[in-house]
């Protein structure tokens, strides 16, 4: 268990939003396609948050 010390500076804190850096490129039939991650996520999902750890 997480103690309540523990809780309230997690809070306090705030959500990590750090500038990921995420990119995956696809292979489709007629063209290639690209997607970007984009910070301005973490303004439309106010649940989102991030980790600049690479599992």
């Amino acid at each position: 268990d997480i103690t309540y010390e523990i809780r309230t500076e997690i809070k306090r804190l705030g959500r990590p939003i750090p500038d990921l850096i995420i990119s995956k490129t696809d292979v489709g039939k007629s063209r290639n396609y690209s997607r970007n991650f984009n910070s301005s996520v973490y303004d439309r999902f106010k649940w989102l948050c991030g980790c600049p750890k690479r599992n």
